[in-house]
Parts: structure tokens; C-alpha cells; sequence
């Protein structure tokens, strides 16, 4: 190939890709597992409405790890539900959106045949002194007790709402489950559990675990909004405070009219500033 003819070649290759649409650059989203959830119902709405902002969506950094990612553009948009200091974060130059709220529960699996527990009989059971679900009026079935490690905030928001269950010493049976998708699986798959998750994991679980109500109040829509049933927990999504088109896209989207009904529909309620 003579001088003439190659740099023909190089510009004809220069001009096509010039011409080429540049590739969508993903939105990548990491942090809190519990969040998690909430934030891919989000994104599978959102997703075939915009096909040109592709989400990732993971659940690997604890809480100083993914403020450290946001900082240094590991990812755009972290997750995040406890351990929040907002006035620290807008300091630093993140802007901090509380999207939604979910109703924290104690659920049982589908087996079990109950539909209501008091607060003492949930202490009774984490104590040992209730072992089989016969004794609260369910089925013949062996309770296995399940936790969050106490300093993850579903046990955070138990601890602070069902005042017993931070003065008894848990029985040796009970079993924590480190990560809310790992309580979720565990509800799921053993007969006769009980564990705190939220209504969004209830939901998703398509019923092979079921929340229970507290003292006769139920987790429903209705008593959250009357402020009966007070076991919540914030979910926030937290940026940096420049703008990223693509970024900008799926929070207008989170926080609009679309993704408020996708929120309710995961059974968690969508926060308002109103």
C-alpha cells in the first residue's frame, strides 16, 4: 500500500467513526443492600421509558465505602438508609434526596399461620421461651428465630419500637442473617421463621414470607399515613452535587409523579417535602 492510498484508508476510518453514536454511559448505583430493592423496581420502570441511561445496580459498600466511591467517581448515585448526616454530606459537596420511606415488619414464613403477635410473645420468642408456633394459635411447626445484626437499622428500628426486645438476652438459636437480602432468602426457605425485613421484601417475595401485625396494627397503607404503625425506615440516594444528564434523568424520574406510584406499589411510602 503506497503513502496515498493509506492515509485514504486512515481518514475513510477516521470519518466512520466520527460518524458512529457514542456509547450510552452507564449510571452505575451501589450501597445499601436494604435499598436496594426499592431502587430496581425504580429502575425497571424507568429503564424502558429511557433506554439510552443504562443503570447498574449493586449492593457491595458499607457506608463509608460508597460516600468514598461517590467522591472519587467510582460510582454516580449511592444508596443509602442509616448513618445519614445530611449537613455533614451537603458540606462536603453531595446532595442528599430522602425518596421514600418503608415500613419495617416482622414476617413469618408462609407456613406458620399467623397473622398477628404482641410485642411480648415476639420477645418470648427471641428469648426461647416460645418454641413452637401451636403456642401463639399457628401450625405445628418449630420457630426459627432470625436477626439482623442489631447494628443494622431493621434491628435499629425493632430495638427502638418494640421496647422488650432490647432488655431480653437472646436465646442461642436465633440465627442473624448479616444482609437484608440475606434475611429475605432465609424467610423464604425456612419453615416455621420469623425475622424483621421490610414490606418492599415482603412484597417481592410473592408470598413465600408474609408480615405480621404488632399488637393488632397492621403494616398496611392506611395505618402507616394515620401514623399507627410507626416502624419505618428512610431510603435516601445520595450525588454529587453537579450535573450529570443521565443522573439527573432517573432522579426526576424517582422523584416524579411515575415513581412515586412505583414506590407504593412496593409497598413503601413516597417521601414528600410538602
Amino acid at each position: 500500500m503506497n503513502r496515498n492510498t493509506y492515509l485514504i484508508a486512515l481518514l475513510t476510518t477516521f470519518s466512520f467513526m466520527a460518524c458512529q453514536p457514542e456509547e450510552p454511559t452507564t449510571v452505575l448505583i451501589n450501597g445499601s443492600n436494604g435499598v436496594r430493592p426499592l431502587v430496581e423496581a425504580l429502575a425497571e420502570a424507568f429503564q424502558p421509558l429511557h433506554p439510552q441511561v443504562p443503570l447498574s445496580i449493586a449492593a457491595t459498600m458499607g457506608s463509608k465505602e460508597r460516600i468514598e466511591a461517590l467522591a472519587a467517581d467510582s460510582i454516580d448515585i449511592a444508596m443509602a438508609s442509616h448513618g445519614v448526616d445530611e449537613s455533614a454530606l451537603t458540606e462536603q459537596g453531595f446532595e442528599v434526596i430522602l425518596f421514600a420511606q418503608m415500613p419495617v415488619v416482622m414476617a413469618v414464613h408462609k407456613d406458620v399461620g399467623i397473622g398477628n403477635l404482641t410485642s411480648e410473645q415476639i420477645c418470648d420468642i427471641y428469648a426461647g421461651n416460645l418454641t413452637n408456633w401451636q403456642e401463639v394459635g399457628g401450625n405445628d411447626l418449630p420457630i426459627q428465630a432470625l436477626s439482623r445484626p442489631f447494628e443494622e437499622v431493621d434491628a435499629e428500628v425493632i430495638l427502638e419500637h418494640i421496647p422488650c426486645f432490647a432488655e431480653i438476652e437472646l436465646d442461642s438459636s436465633v440465627r442473624f442473617e448479616e444482609r437484608s437480602g440475606d434475611m429475605a432468602r432465609a424467610l423464604a426457605a425456612t419453615p416455621g421463621s420469623i425475622g424483621m425485613t421490610t414490606m418492599t421484601r415482603v412484597n417481592q417475595s410473592e408470598g413465600a414470607f408474609q408480615a405480621i401485625a404488632i399488637d393488632a396494627v397492621s403494616p398496611n397503607m392506611e395505618n402507616i399515613r394515620a401514623r399507627r404503625y410507626q416502624l419505618l425506615r428512610n431510603s435516601y440516594l445520595v450525588v454529587k452535587k453537579v450535573d450529570i444528564p443521565s443522573v439527573d434523568v432517573f432522579l426526576s424520574f424517582v422523584l416524579s409523579e411515575e415513581g412515586k406510584k412505583v414506590i407504593e406499589k412496593n409497598e413503601a411510602i413516597p417521601f414528600s417535602a410538602d
